[in-house]
């Protein structure tokens, strides 16, 4: 403590707070392998929502620290940022896919055109797969050694 009774600390601040944010990292990379490791559908779905939030967790670590730890953390950031708006796009095109198919459905029972439900539920898919692609390529990028060294600090 010091003469004002405020506990200090001997080690500088850019030793302190690389270690917290690897935290957050951990558990996102945590997350992140084992959905990549599952088959497509909604199990998979879920665990991709699941990184979506701890990337956005992440995130707001690294705003944290960015002013203390500069540019790695910046770099680190908007690769997270990036991860994070995918996997929330991603997100977006999995929610409504029950409520197609179940109007496709319905319109069909009903002697009615659910032809458009199809294509829509269609297109649904097939944005996923290349956003498969896409969240493969960035999630390497966010967890490039050379960007993630310094949480090793």
């Amino acid at each position: 403590r010091d003469v004002t009774g405020v506990q200090t600390c001997a080690l500088p601040i850019s030793d302190v707070l690389p270690p917290l944010v690897a935290k957050s990292y951990r558990k996102t990379k945590r997350a992140a392998r084992a959905a990549l490791r599952m088959a497509p559908g909604p199990d998979r779905d879920a665990a991709l929502h699941l990184v979506r939030r701890r990337t956005k967790r992440l995130r707001y670590a690294l705003e944290t620290v960015e002013p203390v730890v500069g540019k790695p953390a910046r770099r680190l950031r908007r690769r997270s940022k990036d991860v994070q708006g995918l996997l929330g796009d991603h997100h977006d095109l999995v929610v409504p896919r029950p409520a197609l198919r179940e109007l496709g459905a319905r319109a069909h029972r009903d002697n009615a055109n659910g032809f458009t439900f199809g294509l829509l539920h269609g297109h649904a898919d097939e944005r996923e797969r290349r956003m498969a692609k896409r969240f493969a390529r960035r999630w390497r990028r966010l967890t490039d050694r050379r960007a993630t060294k310094w949480l090793a600090h």
